[in-house]
Parts: structure tokens; C-alpha cells; sequence
């Protein structure tokens, strides 16, 4: 089994959504966010496999919500991994109340639970990051160098409190036999 991660430059695209930022193969420099304004950043996994039944790659945060400065958070976006939705701006009205949010979606159109293409039909639809490991990426057989795109995206309104938002997302590959 092997996985890489590759970054993903600014003007790509994630399900139809343009990236505007340049991630590297290990950050998501989202650099200052601004009201009203969204920063989404992408990378490519490879995952390369004989295991006979495939592999699951999945995300998750090491801390709920993934990104906080101090006393101060960005939220993960409302849409979840079972049920991702449409972006929709945070309209909280009290600071680290849903006044900004951090989500991720998948290109793969073929995951192994749920609906398989939750993220890709009538989307980009997003989820929120959790600390549970949840699934972006899928196959059931044993492959040769399948590439998936995983979009970032943050977003914040004009109450969310300035700051250093810093976060760690993991993304692990299990393969089946």
C-alpha cells in the first residue's frame, strides 16, 4: 500500500468548485480570511494497492473544531460525511458561533458506504471535519496509482475574532484483504 499526497495549485478545480489558494503536499495555507470571501484549497491523494478488496482513505481533525487561535475557533461546516450539502456562508451573530466554518468534499463518486456519490451528485457538497476517521476515498479491489481530489474550504463572516487559525487534518489509508 502507498498513498501520496501531491498539492493542488490555485485556479484547479474540486467538483466544480475553483481552488483559490496553492496548497503544498502537507498545509492548506489559507492565509487571512476576509467576510464574505471563501479559501478553497485542494490536494490529490494516489493511493496504490494489491489488496485484493481495495483500500478506504478517510479524514479527520485531531481536535473538534480542527481550527482555533486561543479561546477563539472556526466551526466545521453543518454539512457531515453522511450528508454533505451545498456551501452556505456562516450566519452566526456571536463570535466562534458559527461565524466561520472549515469543511472538505471528495471527488470520488464510488465510496464504499452511504450514498457513493454523496459529495460529487448535485455538488460540491461539503462536510465538516469530526475527530471520527470518516471516508473520502474508496475502492474495492486492489489498484494501480487511483488519484482522488480532496477540497478544503474556510469561510468567515464579519464577527469571527482575528487571529492565527491553525489546525491538523490526518488522512489515513487502510487497506482490505
Amino acid at each position: 500500500l502507498t498513498l501520496t499526497v501531491a498539492a493542488v495549485t490555485s485556479g484547479g478545480t474540486v467538483n466544480g468548485a475553483t481552488t483559490n489558494i496553492t496548497t503544498t503536499s502537507n498545509t492548506i495555507p489559507l492565509s487571512t480570511l476576509t467576510s464574505g470571501s471563501t479559501k478553497i484549497g485542494a490536494h490529490d491523494i494516489t493511493v496504490t494497492t494489491n489488496a485484493t478488496s481495495g483500500y478506504t482513505t478517510t479524514v479527520k481533525g485531531t481536535t473538534n473544531p480542527v481550527l482555533v487561535s486561543g479561546s477563539n475557533n472556526i466551526d466545521e461546516f453543518t454539512g457531515s460525511n453522511a450528508t454533505p450539502t451545498n456551501w452556505s456562508s456562516p450566519a452566526g451573530t456571536s463570535n466562534s458561533v458559527n461565524t466561520g466554518f472549515f469543511g472538505y468534499t471528495t471527488n470520488d463518486a464510488t465510496l464504499g458506504t452511504g450514498t457513493a456519490a454523496r459529495f460529487t451528485s448535485g455538488g460540491p457538497n461539503w462536510a465538516g471535519t469530526t475527530t471520527s476517521p470518516l471516508e473520502v476515498a474508496y475502492s474495492a479491489t486492489g489498484i494501480s496509482a487511483e488519484v482522488t481530489r480532496i477540497g478544503w474550504q474556510a469561510e468567515v463572516n464579519a464577527l469571527q475574532a482575528a487571529g492565527s487559525y491553525a489546525g491538523v487534518v490526518v488522512l489515513v489509508t487502510t487497506p482490505t484483504y
